[in-house]
Order: structure tokens, then C-alpha cells, then sequence
């Protein structure tokens, strides 16, 4: 999508993915709106990163004013915040159903953890805000509840997976797992792929290891 034209609103998207089915009216408009907004920032994002995607160039691409995307968010930060919330809710309901988990051996050595290319798009606007989160505190703290969610599901889903695992252990193998997931990403981006097949047989043997085969 070129940033520059309007973003169509996405069902996906709007406010947590299917929480304003039954709005009519103007809280109908509003959350379409909204929706709007946040797939315009996203692409912003995805396009020129994040200090490149001023609000100025958002509203652009949302089809509106300035001052007509302040009637729905107060600034930059508050886009962020529903981006995030909304990738977290999207990880965390991924987890809770059972989907397929994106530390496999195959995944990661193609370096495609994501399940879609949603996902993947996540992924990618991630590794952008994480980027900013080392500069401003505020999208920090944005960044670091979303993280608390997903790891405190992550955690759950390996106990799951392996009665009479330890809540601490389960924590540790979260966050051993959440390096691998965003490091994957990280290199996805930056480094050339290497030998697919050598790659996957040692995050078989270290996720063997670490008793995260399962989950």
C-alpha cells in the first residue's frame, strides 16, 4: 500500500480485532474511523519507519485533516498504543486457542515465525517501535505491558503443554523463547539467510534441550 493514499479500514484491525460488531451509528463511524487510522499508520510505518511517519503523513494516508484524526486520537503515541495492544491481543488469543507455535524449528530457520502475513507485518512493525521504545519512555512503557501479556501467555501455554513445570521455569523458557522470536525477526531484516537445513537442526537441538519442543 503506498502511505500516501487512503487506507481502506480493515476488519481485522478495528478496535482489537471484533470488539464493535454491534455499534450503529455514529460509535459505528467512529470505530471505522479509528480503524482507518491505525491501518494508515501501520503502513506508514512499514514504509518509511517510524520517525519518517509524522502525523501529517498518517492523516494523508487515513484520507483526512490533521485535525480530523485528533478528533480520534490525541497524538503519535496513542496510534502507537492501539498498534500495540492490538498485535499483543492478536499474540495472546494466538496462544490461548492453541495455534500453531512460531518457535518451530522450520519457522525459525526460514526465519518466518509469523502464522500470516498479519503476523508478519506485526513482526515487522515491532521491531520498528522497539527501536523507538529505546528513546521515548513513554511508548517504553507502552511496549513493555504489551510484552508482560504476551510472555504471561506464553508462559501458560508451556505448562500446559508440560504438567509439573515450574511458573519459574515456564518464565524463564518464555523469554528464552521471546529472544529467539524477536532476534529471528530482527535478522530477518538486516542479515542475509543462511543454510536453512544446518539452521534447523540446531534450534531442534536447542529448543530439545531448553524443553521448549513442545508447546
Amino acid at each position: 500500500m503506498n502511505p500516501a493514499e487512503p487506507a481502506p479500514a480493515s476488519a481485522e484491525l478495528a478496535a482489537g480485532a471484533a470488539d464493535v460488531p454491534a455499534l450503529r451509528g455514529k460509535p459505528a463511524r467512529d470505530a471505522q474511523r479509528r480503524a482507518q487510522i491505525i491501518e494508515a499508520a501501520r503502513a506508514c510505518v512499514l514504509a518509511q519507519g517510524f520517525h519518517a511517519a509524522p502525523i501529517a503523513a498518517i492523516a494523508r494516508a487515513a484520507g483526512m485533516s490533521v485535525g480530523q484524526l485528533y478528533r480520534y486520537f490525541d497524538g503519535k503515541d496513542a496510534i502507537v498504543r492501539t498498534i500495540v495492544e492490538q498485535i499483543a491481543e492478536r499474540r495472546v488469543q494466538h496462544m490461548r486457542l492453541g495455534g500453531a507455535v512460531p518457535w518451530a524449528p522450520a519457522r525459525l530457520a526460514r526465519r518466518s515465525p509469523a502464522a500470516d502475513a498479519l503476523a508478519d507485518e506485526d513482526a515487522r512493525l515491532m521491531v520498528e517501535i522497539a527501536a523507538e521504545a529505546s528513546r521515548n519512555p513513554e511508548i517504553a512503557a507502552i511496549v513493555r505491558e504489551a510484552d508482560r501479556r504476551s510472555q504471561q501467555q506464553l508462559a501458560a501455554r508451556l505448562c500446559e503443554a508440560r504438567p509439573g513445570l515450574a511458573a519459574d521455569d515456564a518464565q524463564a523458557l518464555a523469554e528464552a523463547i521471546a529472544t529467539l522470536l524477536e532476534g529471528s525477526a530482527c535478522r530477518r531484516q538486516l542479515a542475509p539467510p543462511v543454510q536453512a537445513e544446518a539452521l534447523q537442526r540446531l534450534y531442534a537441538r536447542w529448543l530439545g534441550e531448553l524443553g521448549a519442543d513442545r508447546g
